[in-house]
C-alpha cells in the first residue's frame, strides 16, 4: 500500500492553499515535501515554480510579479512564471516548474516537471 500525506490526492497532488489565500497579483511561498514552491496568481491563472532564487537563495515570494515573471527582490533576476526560465540575470539556472490544479476552492501542487 502506498503511503502518502493526508493532503495528497490519488494523482499525487498536495493541497497547498485555499484559492482565497492567493488573490490576483499575489505571491505565496509554500513547502511541498522538502521543496520550497512559489505560487503566483496572474489574472486568475495559478503558477507554481521553485521558490528560492538560483542566484543568492532569496525567497522569491518577497519579489514582485511583472509581465508574467517573478522578479527577485535581491538582485532583480527575472523568472518566467510559466516556464521557470531565466528571463534576465544574474540567476545562473532556471526554476523548476510544478503542475497545478485548482479544485473545490483549493490550490493543489503536483509533480515537478522536468
Amino acid at each position: 500500500m502506498d503511503q502518502r500525506d493526508d493532503n495528497e490526492t490519488e494523482q499525487g497532488y498536495v493541497k497547498a492553499l485555499a484559492l482565497t489565500e492567493l488573490p490576483d497579483g499575489e505571491l505565496r511561498s509554500v513547502r511541498i515535501g522538502q521543496s520550497a514552491v512559489l505560487l503566483a496568481n496572474v489574472g486568475g491563472t495559478i503558477h507554481a515554480i521553485g521558490g528560492i532564487c538560483t542566484h543568492e537563495q532569496e525567497d522569491l515570494a518577497d519579489g514582485e510579479i511583472e509581465d508574467g515573471c517573478v522578479v527577485c527582490p535581491m538582485h532583480f533576476a527575472r523568472f518566467s512564471l510559466e516556464t521557470g526560465a531565466v528571463m534576465d540575470g544574474p540567476a545562473p539556472a532556471p526554476e523548476p516548474v510544478y503542475d497545478v490544479l485548482v479544485e473545490d476552492g483549493a490550490i493543489l501542487v503536483g509533480r515537478r516537471r522536468d
